[in-house]
């Protein structure tokens, strides 16, 4: 029986349901799956309902996202398989944040300067990035495009 749950904060709005399995498994040196149903959760709240591309609290869900991801390496020991996953991921997060960000700011809907100020304390590329059209996918690029910018 576990003696002390473990939990992590301040991730409140993605990866902390991660990250309290990630330490669970950190208190012991044998895992068992099973297909049975040995748990069950009921009903919850999703948090995130309502926060899907382009909605007002996509920016929210997608700079607590790139948070816990770039958070990862310092609080597990990561192999290098695992490393670049999650250095693919923060890159994919990114992209989403500015093509969120450009498709609220085109559309002349509310950006939170605060989220800014903290997205720029945690992961300044996502906030002043230098991406090719060529590396984001497709409804990412029409925003990107679609956005008024001078090239030198």
């Amino acid at each position: 029986m576990l003696r002390r749950v473990p939990t992590t904060s301040p991730f409140v709005y993605a990866g902390e349901d991660y990250l309290f399995w990630l330490e669970l498994s950190k208190l012991t040196s044998k895992i068992a799956f099973s297909d049975l149903c040995e748990c069950i959760y009921g009903e919850g709240v999703n948090i995130f309902a309502g926060s899907g591309w382009g909605t007002e609290k996509s920016l929210d869900r997608l700079h607590h996202e790139i948070k816990y991801k770039k958070a990862l390496p310092r609080l597990f020991r990561l192999n290098e398989v695992q490393l670049n996953a999650n250095q693919k991921s923060i890159k994919a997060l990114r992209k989403s944040f500015v093509a969120d960000l450009v498709h609220r700011l085109r559309n002349r809907l509310p950006v939170r300067a605060q989220l800014l100020a903290n997205q720029l304390k945690v992961d300044p590329p996502a906030v002043f990035p230098i991406y090719s059209l060529d590396d984001c996918n497709s409804s990412q690029a029409i925003a990107l495009q679609s956005f008024p910018t001078r090239c030198h």
